[in-house]
């Protein structure tokens, strides 16, 4: 009896531990497909910039305003 308590606490820890790893691979999947979406638009803006023979400043503003982000000192941040 004491045998096959210990077999199942085994395959009951396996278990857990497979379930584990494969939640944490799924997180960390997620994480990678996220900024994925940020790359493509970071691409997108900088091709767009390319494009119009942006430098410098222009270029700066050019990709604040495409990705959305607001200059810093803006109030965008923390601490206000």
């Amino acid at each position: 009896m004491k045998k096959l308590v210990m077999q199942l606490a085994t395959v009951l820890t396996m278990g857990l531990t497979m379930t584990m790893a494969h939640a944490a691979d799924a997180a960390e999947a997620a994480d990678t497909a996220a900024p994925s979406a940020r790359q493509g638009k970071i691409k997108t803006c900088s091709m767009d910039a390319q494009t119009k023979s942006l430098a410098g400043a222009e270029r700066k503003a050019f990709m604040r305003k495409c990705l959305g982000t607001k200059p810093p000192g803006t109030g965008g941040g923390k601490g206000g």
